[in-house]
């Protein structure tokens, strides 16, 4: 099936995809978890180098003339340090946002698909572990490839009608070649051992977490995410590993979030600054607490 013509995310201020608003904010949520675990690792697998984007790593970009005839193998070595992942910050929901979207419409994915892509995500990211024989974090440098190859691999195994690895690598917009489309794809298959099925109940558990991003996360009308009352957002019960409090942007600092994302956290404006803004906390909490209800 070919790739549609490019898809424009919708204006900031529009209803958002629903499905596509709680998948970026896990994403988000995994992106803040890999990038307070690089302190545990030493570094990465050299196979994963090819889901790092070029366009932000100064030795490849430096040298891609250069290094254009190497195989995967030799480019492998190019891997960069971990420190070079902790240079990035964490990109902001709606780029996250964007990016989930335009893959969603150009390749004309299942809302199903999106959802066991983030099963897949965390299965792989569970197995990628810092002690592990493959070790790798969901950090700046790689997750546009990495969860566009996810969302790939879960649209050939869910969707009757499929776009090819050919599309695919066309919906990226010239970013990823075929080849690279391709070991990418072996890679992550090869990690989660070829196993793509997901049970009923699993689906169900994944379904309802992501609907607690998608109904209770504010994004106003620039595209910026609210900060929500941390005690609002624990009673929602969403996975710690997608960091909800960081995601939420929580005015409280929880004890277990580490540089750099603690100082960030400590600079968002607290619920008092809010209500200078027009929104008291009473506002806020009741508008989460509402459309958690709903």
């Amino acid at each position: 099936m070919p790739p549609t013509q490019p898809a424009q995310p919708p204006a900031c201020g529009v209803q958002l995809n629903r499905t596509v608003e709680g998948v970026s904010a896990a994403i988000l949520g995994l992106l803040y978890s890999g990038s307070n675990s690089l302190s545990s690792f030493t570094a990465f697998h050299p196979s994963f180098s090819v889901f790092n984007n070029p366009k932000l790593i100064k030795t490849v970009k430096d040298n891609r003339k250069e290094n254009s005839t190497l195989t995967f193998d030799e480019k492998a070595k190019l891997n960069p340090p971990i420190t070079a992942h902790s240079q990035h910050p964490v990109p902001p929901f709606m780029t996250v946002y964007k990016h989930v979207y335009s893959l969603f419409r150009r390749a004309q994915v299942e809302p199903e698909c999106l959802i066991a892509s983030i099963s897949y995500l965390s299965t792989l990211l569970s197995h990628c572990s810092p002690n592990s024989s493959s070790p790798l974090a969901l950090t700046s440098l790689n997750w546009e490839r990495l969860t566009f190859t996810l969302i790939m691999i879960a649209s050939k195994a869910w969707d009757d009608v499929s776009c090819s690895s050919k599309s695919f690598a066309t919906c990226s917009n010239g970013e990823i070649s075929l080849a690279e489309l391709g070991r990418m794809e072996r890679l992550v298959l090869t990690v989660l051992d070829y196993t793509l099925y997901l049970t009923a109940d699993d689906y169900r558990v994944l379904y309802y977490n992501l609907k607690k991003f998608w109904m209770n996360l504010v994004v106003d009308a620039k595209g910026h995410i609210t900060p929500s009352p941390l005690n609002v957002v624990k009673e929602l019960g969403i996975p710690e590993d997608w960091c909800p409090h960081l995601v939420f942007l929580c005015p409280t600092i929880p004890n277990d979030v580490s540089p750099p994302y603690a100082s960030k956290i400590a600079s968002i404006a607290p619920v008092p600054v809010l209500e200078a803004a027009g929104v008291s906390s009473q506002e806020s909490h009741d508008n989460i607490a509402r459309r958690h209800n709903h």
